[in-house]
């Protein structure tokens, strides 16, 4: 069989306005044959998408909104947590380097956080068919421009609240594109352990105590890292290990 040619930047496509660039892509996949690394931006979405039934406030024109389609078909799916991984430092890396600024972590499992602070969040949504990895379509959000946030999101802060300086989008989402190519070669050359280290590196509070709610219970906890399903590892105060799966817990900020 022959391999596949190497994506190494993304096919952009820019609209004025959609719902949502996930539902858009997802809707063209099931059409078309698209290539990996198609990507769809938005300058304005009506419906945003977040994880699960969460919504993406964004203001128009002053945010990256976007998807893109990844053919992850040389990943067992055992293994999917490796391109969560891979999407998230990716990102962390491109908010890093755009905000100058080297605290910026990720808040398990993929959100972008600047202390306590929302800065950007990622959507993925595999399609797996038996044992192989079919499509991954990768929706990202990230606070750009945007000054003022109006919604009752808690904790939101955007590139310009770093910076004091606006930057253009068109050029930023190539940016971002170079960026994640370099961290899913590694994942294509399976360089596993490179990927869990750098992710356990920059995890939001990793070997610190931090406050969460699992169901009706508030404790105390140190994280201490993921398992390979992508499970969070807390340390309670009794000393006890305790695992959980995406939304299980929640982080509870002052």
């Amino acid at each position: 069989m022959a391999t596949k040619p190497f994506v190494k930047q993304f096919d952009i496509h820019w609209y004025e306005l959609l719902d949502s660039t996930n539902t858009e892509l997802s809707d063209l996949l099931k059409k078309d044959q698209i290539e990996e690394g198609f990507c769809i931006a938005a300058k304005s979405q009506t419906k945003g998408k977040g994880q699960g039934k969460n919504s993406w406030e964004s203001e128009a024109g002053k945010n990256l909104c976007f998807s893109f389609l990844l053919r992850p078909d040389f990943l067992p799916p055992e293994n999917q947590f490796f391109l969560n991984q891979v999407v998230a430092l990716a990102t962390r890396d491109f908010c890093s380097s755009i905000a100058q600024n080297p605290h910026i972590n990720i808040k398990w499992p993929n959100d972008i956080y600047v202390d306590n602070k929302k800065l950007g969040g990622i959507l993925i949504e595999n399609r797996i068919l038996g044992n192989t990895f079919e499509s991954c379509i990768v929706g990202i959000g990230i606070n750009i421009n945007q000054k003022i946030f109006t919604s009752d999101a808690p904790n939101p802060i955007s590139i310009f609240h770093l910076t004091q300086k606006e930057a253009r989008l068109k050029p930023l989402l190539i940016q971002y594109g170079k960026i994640f190519f370099l961290w899913y070669d590694l994942l294509k050359k399976r360089e596993f352990s490179a990927i869990e280290s750098a992710y356990k590196k920059n995890l939001l509070g990793i070997n610190q105590q931090r406050k969460f709610r699992a169901g009706n219970e508030n404790f105390s906890a140190t994280i201490i890292g993921t398992d390979p399903f992508g499970r969070l590892i807390l340390k309670d105060e009794s000393q006890n290990l305790r695992l959980f799966g995406f939304k299980e817990v929640t982080f509870l900020f002052d």
